[in-house]
């Protein structure tokens, strides 16, 4: 439960900047790579919401030395 973090998200403004960069930094992703995650992030979220899904979950979001990449989602 510890590494789990939570980031509520306006349903009408989406998920901003701010918070993409806070939950990188809360998933520990280097430096180098915040911006990248921030990417793949942002993409989860407008598949979530083009889809009108109930739940999408990437496990794991991995770190590579190409960058980020998501090695997994249902």
């Amino acid at each position: 439960p510890a590494a789990i973090f939570k980031c509520p998200v306006d349903i009408k403004n989406g998920i901003n900047d701010e918070q993409l960069t806070q939950m990188a930094k809360d998933l520990q992703f280097k430096p180098e790579n915040i911006e990248d995650a921030k990417v793949q992030m942002k993409a989860l979220y407008d598949v979530f919401m083009k889809s009108d899904c109930t739940m999408v979950e990437i496990n794991p979001l991995a770190e590579t030395p190409e960058g980020v990449m998501a090695a997994d989602a249902k």
